[in-house]
């Protein structure tokens, strides 16, 4: 069976500079070749669903339901060149032909060594499976299957309704954060897309907060 689609409002996709820009362009996703994940966990169990439904092709993207997280930013996004989108789901998932564009989507399914020893997934459920210790990835994952080409990539169009807001690496340095989200505007031919600098590692409201001064409250700013 088919992995349920995710019952969530926002999906975060953490990413760099080079494929912001690609999406904002185009207006697309871009899946690609799970084997050159980090994670070779992952990519064999993604590799051993493509050799039981004898495809191709098998291309992946990621996202995830948390909210913004260090760990997130850190581990996908490390740098001054680090982005996230945040996606409302609806938009975005109705949005794609899942059957005719050969695209599944699913929850990642968190199981401990013991539990997969004793008891190993289905096939459908392959795809998803991940170790326990990533179980705060909170992860959504976009599979295509494609059993008659070996593509290498697999674009998917959306539109800019699909963005709720696009956020900067906290690690830009604050002059350059203005110039940047007003070139993203103008890559995406939006002016009124909703672009801010992540205040995850320097947020105002939070350091003033000791003082108990309202006044020193700031909150998100659109750059």
């Amino acid at each position: 069976m088919e992995p349920c689609k995710p019952a969530v409002r926002h999906l975060r996709r953490y990413t760099n500079l080079p494929s912001a820009i690609d999406v904002l362009l185009h207006k697309r996703l871009t899946l690609l070749d799970p084997s050159r994940w980090d994670d070779k966990n992952d990519a064999s169990f993604l590799a051993e669903y493509k050799k039981q439904v004898a495809a191709k092709a098998l291309l992946a993207l990621c996202f995830t339901k948390s909210s913004e997280t260090y760990h997130h930013w850190r581990t996908y996004s490390y740098g001054p060149d680090g982005v996230c989108f945040e996606f409302d789901d609806e938009a975005l998932l109705d949005g794609i032909d899942r059957q005719n564009e050969g695209i599944i989507v699913g929850d990642a399914i968190y199981l401990e060594i013991g539990q997969l020893e004793k008891s190993l997934p289905s096939r459908d459920q392959l795809p998803f499976v991940k170790r326990y210790p990533y179980l705060g990835e909170n992860e959504v994952r976009m599979i295509h299957v494609n059993k008659k080409k070996a593509v290498t990539a697999k674009h998917l169009p959306i539109t800019l309704e699909a963005i709720r807001r696009v956020k900067l690496s906290p690690w830009m340095h604050k002059d350059l954060a203005k110039t940047v989200a007003s070139a993203l505007r103008t890559v995406a031919g939006a002016p009124q897309l909703e672009i801010y600098q992540s205040k995850l590692i320097d947020y105002p409201r939070w350091k003033n907060a000791i003082t108990r001064n309202d006044k020193h409250q700031v909150s998100d700013r659109r750059l």
